[in-house]
C-alpha cells in the first residue's frame, strides 16, 4: 500500500473505523495508514472519533521518555568510543601490557610488515 496523503486518509478513515474489529483503534489507524500515534490521534479526532485527553499526554510522555532514552544511548555510545586506549606507539604495533616495571610488550612495527608512523 503507498503512503496516502492526509485528505486521501480521511475519506477511507470512516469507512476503516466502522469495520475495524480491534480494541486499540489509534495503534491500528497508526500501522493500517502508516501514520505515527499523534497524527493518528489527530485524524481520528478530525473524522469525529473521540480519543481521550489523558491517552494523547501518555502517548506524548512515551514518546518524549522513548526520545530521552536513545539520547542517552547515543552519547553512551559516543562517550565509550571516545574513551578507547590507544594500544600502539611508535615502536610497538599493539602492546599486549605493560611488565611490572612499567616496559611494554607485543607486538612491534617491524613484525607486521606495516609502516611505523613515528
Amino acid at each position: 500500500m503507498s503512503t496516502l496523503n492526509r485528505k486521501q486518509r480521511l475519506r477511507q478513515a470512516a469507512k476503516w473505523l466502522d469495520q475495524y474489529k480491534g480494541k486499540r483503534p489509534v495503534h491500528g489507524y497508526s500501522r493500517h495508514f502508516s501514520v505515527d500515534l499523534i497524527c493518528a490521534i489527530i485524524e481520528l479526532r478530525i473524522i469525529g472519533y473521540s480519543v481521550p485527553e489523558e491517552y494523547e499526554l501518555a502517548v506524548r510522555r512515551s514518546l518524549a521518555d522513548r526520545n530521552l532514552q536513545k539520547k542517552k544511548r547515543r552519547e553512551s555510545r559516543q562517550a565509550k568510543a571516545s574513551s578507547v586506549e590507544v594500544y600502539s606507539d611508535a615502536e610497538f604495533s599493539f602492546i599486549a601490557g605493560y611488565t611490572e616495571w612499567g616496559y611494554p610488550y607485543g607486538t612491534l612495527w617491524d613484525e607486521n610488515d606495516k609502516p611505523n608512523p613515528g
